[in-house]
Formats: structure tokens, sequence, C-alpha cells
């Protein structure tokens, strides 16, 4: 069904319509609707989810995921007054879901091979890039989702608390300390950064 959606929302028609006009449609069957959705929000969860699971096919797949899930909702009769804080909170909770599994099926094959070791050209990122890729993933994944609810999507703590339904101040302390550890994680990484060649053209 997502590949049928999303043929249809490369056509760009019915853009003009406010989420809550899509949504009483998607209410009564109407597909195109639905894939204005899909186009007005898809573009903002894959840079999320990409960035947050570090991994561009398991976005991908939880991307079609919240959207699947966001489509059966609102065939349920649900009423979804905040689209846009529905939406990151529902791909919040499926990238959590997606590294349960992605974890469990990891130690399953670290029970019959070794692990190999990911072997990266120091030439193809800036050493800066590195660092703050690096840093991203020693971060938990917890921390890392609320460290680019803030930081990537321009999330106030409101926001944020509304994504992951706790309160303003539980989101405040989370983002802080998200922000925290990274910044530790990061400077660490500078520091071991191996040094980049010279530019040819230099």
């Amino acid at each position: 069904m997502v590949a049928m959606i999303e043929e249809r929302a490369a056509s760009g028609a019915g853009d003009e319509l406010s989420d809550a006009e899509a949504l009483e449609r998607v209410r009564a069957g109407d597909h195109d609707a639905f894939a204005v959705l899909v186009r007005r929000y898809e573009g903002g969860l894959r840079r999320y989810l990409r960035r947050a699971l570090d991994d561009p096919d398991l976005a991908e797949d939880t991307l079609q995921d919240t959207f699947l899930e966001l489509f059966r909702t609102v065939q349920a009769g649900a009423d979804l007054p905040a689209l846009q804080g529905w939406l990151y909170r529902a791909a919040t909770n499926n990238a959590l879901d997606a590294v349960r599994r992605r974890r469990f099926r990891q130690r399953l094959r670290d029970l019959v091979m070794r692990a190999q070791p990911v072997v990266r050209d120091p030439g193809a990122e800036t050493v800066e890039r590195m660092a703050v890729n690096a840093a991203l993933r020693r971060l938990s994944p917890a921390d890392r989702l609320v460290l680019l609810l803030s930081v990537q999507q321009g999330l106030d703590y409101h926001g944020i608390a509304k994504v992951l339904a706790i309160g303003e101040t539980a989101a405040r302390q989370r983002v802080t300390r998200a922000k925290a550890r990274f910044r530790k994680h990061y400077e660490q990484e500078l520091d071991y950064a191996p040094a980049l060649p010279p530019s040819p053209d230099r």
C-alpha cells in the first residue's frame, strides 16, 4: 500500500488541504488525501530517522511503518489534532522498537559468527564530521533521539515533551543530559581522530 501511496504523492495534487481536511478525507477512504500527508511529512521524518538510526535501510522501513500506523489509526476513527507531534512520537517509538529488534538479531548472529570490523576511509569525511557521527553512535538510542528532536528538528522543550509524552521539565532534563553526553563524546573523538593526509591540490 505504501508504494501506491508514494506514487500518488509524487503528483502534488491536494497540497492546499489542511492536515485536518486531509485526515477527514482519509477517514472516508480517500488515498489521495493520505498521499498529501505523506508528501508533507516524509522528508523531515526520513532525515530524522536516518540520523537517529544511522542505517538508511532501517530508517526507510521505520518510515513506512510509521505511515502505515498513521493510516490504520485514522481509518480506525482516531482524532489527531496535532498530527506532526503524533507522527514524530510514532516514529520515535518505531525507531526504538527497530533498535531493540536489531540488537536481538545481532545477539543471535554473534552466537554463530564473530563480528567483522568496519573499515572506514578517513579521507572520505572530514575529521569533524567523523567525530560528530561517532559521538552520535556512542549515545544511547534514547539520548540520540531526544538530541535529534532538539537540534535537527528544532523542537522546543514543549514540543519534545509532546512527542515523547512526558512532562516539559523531564524533556528539559533529557535534552540537557543528552547534549552534555554528546559534547563529552565529541571532544573525545576529536582527541583521538587520525590526522588526514594533505589535500592533493595543496
